[in-house]
């Protein structure tokens, strides 16, 4: 199967430096960076700025200098992920087979969700994501789009497939996620297994589906649920 670094990489830089940071202030930047990678991936979107500044061993007012709220950090943190997020998608338009394409970019995209909280929450909508975040995801389906099309013309996914069913599809297998996660964190592959079974085509005819599919301008109201309150 498909295997792409942890969203949390150590070796994966950041985005570039603003120009004009002295060492020490670009050594303070990282470190809020990398804490804040680590506490988004364990915990969630919520820690604050002032937690993520304690775990980067620096003072309150040093993150407020580097980065004027969490949104900001937020933004920088995960707009290099996202972008390879939206890469491996990307990628699978230049694999020969499709149907492998199609298998490798949903598990890519999982995978880096997987014991990443942070990551499942801008992904599958369950935060308000700055403006960077929205533009990303919403190259995503076009792409999606693409890798589903070259699979249906191959005969090899059930034509009546969606774009939008992918998004529901990723809900459902990260919502599992979240539960098996502590204990056995490697559950999801059986789920996608599962739900790979039901996209492809079988030699019999696929079963009718009970409902329409997703509008595409449906689906920032539906993700939209899944924020708290």
């Amino acid at each position: 199967m498909f295997s792409v670094p942890h969203l949390y990489d150590p070796d994966v830089a950041t985005s570039p430096a603003p120009r004009g940071l002295r060492a020490d202030a670009e050594r303070n930047r990282q470190r809020l960076l990398d804490a804040a990678a680590e506490l988004f991936a364990e915990r969630g979107l919520d820690v604050s700025l002032q937690e993520i500044a304690a775990h980067a061993g620096v003072g309150v007012a040093t993150a407020y200098r580097r980065f004027p709220d969490r949104a900001a950090l937020v933004d920088e943190l995960f707009d290099q992920r996202l972008g390879q997020v939206i890469a491996i998608a990307q990628e699978g338009l230049e694999h020969d087979d499709p149907w492998v394409a199609f298998v490798q970019v949903m598990e890519g995209i999982l995978e880096r969700m997987s014991g990443n909280l942070g990551l499942k929450q801008l992904m599958m909508g369950e935060v308000r994501a700055g403006e960077r975040q929205a533009r990303l995801r919403a190259q995503l389906l076009p792409v999606m789009s693409q890798v589903i099309r070259r699979a249906q013309e191959a005969g090899e996914v059930r034509p009546d497939l969606e774009p939008t069913d992918m998004p529901i599809f990723n809900v459902m297998i990260t919502a599992g996620m979240h539960l098996t996660q502590p204990t056995h964190p490697d559950h999801w592959r059986r789920m996608l297994v599962i739900m790979l079974d039901g996209i492809r085509v079988r030699r019999d005819e696929p079963s009718p589906l009970p409902a329409p599919a997703l509008a595409v301008e449906d689906l920032p109201r539906v993700m939209g649920t899944l924020r708290p309150g």
